[in-house]
């Protein structure tokens, strides 16, 4: 048995015929190749993977016109493809595992998975696929693994005998917006250990979520763009195995329940949670290494004990127009929390000094509250690149420790009380995209060579108003990346 791992190498070269005389090659995979043409017969295959080798071409109808009789895995993700998966069914009997996700796929669903039932892999998301997923699942009972995600397909689906009579482990039917996933409160599901990832986001869920605390091996949920109401099933953070929870942008409401202790992600963004965050839900959350309650009504303090933990990282967004009084933080020597908005609430009061702590910090956004003190905080925050501090009560002058944080990309400080001149050090930010120092106290001259700093697309400064809605819609484009919103 002969394995071949072709890597990137940075040259786009026809793909080589030669390796078809390799009559004992069983693997080949491309890896991110920059091979093009076409591929030759390799009958002697038992796994092929092309993904991401945009310039190669795989015709189905050409390639698969013959018998592969050993293929078992072909993965062909994000790479150029014609022809139809039911062109070259026929001809891979023994097949069990197919990526063809992102390859432009159009064809219908049920043709796909015509004569495919020894399948245990599928996944065909980001493609043009239609139909309905109603009777099409029904013979996959190999299959443990089904991605569907981003394509065109509608109707309905009972979720709950998908659960009960398939063998799945990861399910994922994302974001097909005219697909509607009902839930049967008047069926039952049996306990399940076995599905792991359930992804369920941008489709219309009907029904009660309620049915997923029976599936006591889940890792991932994600629900997000769901349409759901009413509170969040305290069952849900009863399954020990949870890691990941997205319930975004639905319309739940209640208290925030108490969150299992082993979570990395939790994201309940934008929905209508109320009430205080307790001590007790801050410990619990601050084991998540990605915490996102922004946009809700959550009121009272901050609690100290929230902030990540994690030792690879962390984000931390509460920014929800409520929360008030002071900010209070665990944050200690050697955090590596990277991104903190505790933007458009009421806090008041000064920053604490903890916040010095956060050495790896690249994005603080503490913008819209009544925060007073000084900015000199910031002075050992060096990996930072996006800071906003406006619409404040901060006084004191700009510190020349600002120059040290060279990959500075955003820097709001405008509507406070800062005073003094715009220090010369301001030009050593030459990775400054959007400078906004208005309607503050500052005085003397603006530094000459500030107009030198290349990136610098907008500048609002001391001596004139800036226009708000074009400095709101520029850091929104320019975060809109790293998914950070903070206006």
């Amino acid at each position: 048995m002969v394995n071949s791992t072709l890597f990137n190498t940075g040259v786009i070269s026809p793909f080589p015929a030669q390796l078809s005389n390799l009559t004992s090659l069983s693997i080949l995979e491309l890896v991110n190749g920059q091979l093009g043409g076409s591929l030759p017969y390799l009958p002697q295959l038992t796994e092929l993977d092309v993904s991401r080798s945009f310039d190669l071409h795989i015709d189905l109808t050409k390639m698969f016109n013959q018998q592969w009789p050993k293929l078992q895995r072909l993965w062909m993700s994000h790479t150029k493809v014609t022809g139809q998966i039911l062109d070259m069914i026929s001809h891979v009997p023994v097949l069990v595992s197919l990526d063809a996700s992102g390859c432009s796929i159009q064809e219908t669903l049920s043709s796909i998975l015509a004569n495919l039932s020894q399948l245990k892999f599928l996944d065909t998301s980001s493609n043009s696929i239609t139909g309905t997923l109603s009777n099409c699942l029904k013979n996959l009972q190999n299959l443990w693994y089904f991605g569907i995600s981003s394509n065109s397909i509608e109707g309905s689906i009972s979720i709950i005998p998908l659960v009960n009579e398939l063998n799945l482990a990861e399910l994922d039917t994302s974001s097909n917006i005219k697909l509607i996933v009902v839930i049967d409160d008047h069926s039952n599901v049996y306990p399940n250990s076995k599905l792991k990832r359930l992804r369920l986001t941008s489709t219309g869920l009907k029904g009660s979520p309620n049915f997923i605390c029976n599936l006591t091996g889940l890792v991932e949920l994600d629900l997000s763009h769901s349409n759901l109401t009413g509170t969040i099933p305290s069952c849900l953070f009863k399954l020990k195995y949870l890691n990941e929870l997205h319930l975004g942008n639905n319309m739940l409401s209640g208290n925030l329940p108490l969150p299992p202790q082993n979570l990395s992600t939790i994201d309940i963004s934008n929905n209508k949670l109320s009430g205080e965050i307790s001590i007790e839900t801050g410990k619990r959350l601050s084991n998540a290494k990605i915490i996102l309650l922004y946009g809700n009504e959550l009121s009272g303090s901050i609690p100290f004990s929230i902030y990540p933990t994690e030792s690879d990282g962390g984000i931390l967004d509460l920014s929800s127009k409520r929360l008030n009084r002071s900010i209070r933080t665990n944050i200690f020597p050697g955090s590596t929390l990277a991104s903190l908005n505790l933007g458009a609430n009421n806090l008041t009061g000064i920053v604490p000094k903890e916040l010095e702590f956060a050495k790896d910090l690249q994005i603080l956004l503490l913008n819209d509250n009544h925060l007073e003190g000084t900015i000199n905080f910031i002075s050992g925050l060096h990996n930072l690149e996006y800071l906003n501090l406006g619409n404040n009560n901060f006084g004191g002058s700009i510190p020349t420790a600002l120059g040290s944080i060279q990959g500075l990309n955003v820097l709001s400080l405008r509507s406070n009380k800062l005073y003094g001149p715009i220090p010369e050090e301001i030009l050593y930010l030459q990775e400054l995209c959007v400078l906004d120092l208005s309607l503050n106290n500052l005085s003397g001259h603006i530094p000459s060579r500030l107009g030198n700093l290349s990136g610098l697309t907008i500048k609002a400064l001391a001596t004139r108003r800036a226009d708000p809605i074009t400095i709101h819609h520029h850091l929104v484009h320019v975060c809109y990346a790293l998914g950070i919103f903070f206006f």
